[in-house]
């Protein structure tokens, strides 16, 4: 794949993750849209200024899930909420802990915009985030700058499928590698290995007849994870983001599914055809998610 395009990445801590189910939009399936499903992984960076004890001893939240608004919904709920209770609460954490579907889904846009905001900054001082506690807001900095929040393209917790995406596959592999023997997951591993193989020479066609192969094998298992997902994703973690070019990537996906046959094309649905030209523009237009 050309390795021209470079994806750009952020890093984040573990001390937050937000789930935001986002409603299908246009005609994608669930495992394909791109605003299906998006999460946050917001941390703290620890500073000179903070005492390391108290950093150590703030809570780790439970994830939170709200629903996705639409830019339009959204922006009327906000008019009206801006109407009813004036302009000063969206600066204090009480913003966060009354309005938590209207913050969240802007703390989202704003960070698919690329846009600087003071609303990142509220989380720190939040109930949330201190275990129900209210805490003065002299307590705690509501600097944006200490928190991260980085958008994550796929959310496992989503899914209800009892084996593992392929990416987490080579993961998981890769960091036993050592303590692995020969025969260890030889299946799991040839099917991975296969699949790497075939991305460096640009053959797509290989991974999906590969993938159609498992899915005939276990006819019983519905699928939520698409084969257009599980390439991308295990080639964006295996070669690295910066050597897949997603655009080249789904020309060539494109090109490998309008090969298959009827019969191969009988075991796959609607979320594994090539994305649309709307997606394709979203992912121009806002960059990629990490994965």
């Amino acid at each position: 794949m050309d390795s021209s395009k470079r994806l750009r990445s952020f890093t984040a801590g573990e001390k937050l993750k937000v789930i935001l189910e986002a409603e299908k939009i246009g005609n994608r399936a669930t495992g394909r849209n791109l605003f299906q499903s998006h999460v946050f992984e917001i941390g703290t960076e620890e500073r000179k200024t903070f005492d390391p004890l108290v950093v150590e001893k703030r809570p780790n939240p439970l994830p939170v899930s709200v629903p996705y608004l639409s830019p339009l919904v959204l922006r009327k709920e906000l008019e009206s909420f801006l109407e009813n209770e004036g302009d000063q609460v969206i600066y204090t954490h009480k913003f966060i802990n009354q309005h938590p579907i209207i913050f969240w889904n802007l703390v989202w846009y704003f960070r698919r915009l690329d846009l600087p905001s003071n609303l990142p900054g509220l989380i720190l001082s939040s109930e949330h985030c201190n275990n129900g506690i209210q805490l003065p807001q002299t307590n705690l900095s509501q600097d944006s700058k200490l928190v991260y929040v980085q958008l994550l393209w796929d959310n496992i917790n989503l899914h209800q499928e009892s084996e593992e995406p392929l990416y987490l596959c080579w993961r998981r592999l890769r960091e036993k590698r050592s303590t692995l023997s020969p025969v260890d997951h030889q299946e799991t591993r040839t099917l991975l290995n296969t699949i790497v193989r075939s991305i460096q020479t640009n053959d797509v066609y290989t991974p999906i007849n590969l993938l159609i192969r498992e899915i005939k094998r276990h006819p019983d298992i519905k699928r939520q994870r698409s084969v257009y997902r599980e390439i991308l994703f295990l080639s964006l973690v295996s070669l690295g983001k910066e050597n897949i070019d997603i655009e080249a990537f789904d020309r060539e996906y494109k090109s490998a599914y309008d090969e298959l046959s009827p019969d191969q094309l009988k075991f796959l649905h609607q979320i594994d055809t090539p994305p649309s030209n709307n997606v394709q523009w979203c992912l121009k237009c806002f960059g990629a998610p990490v994965i």
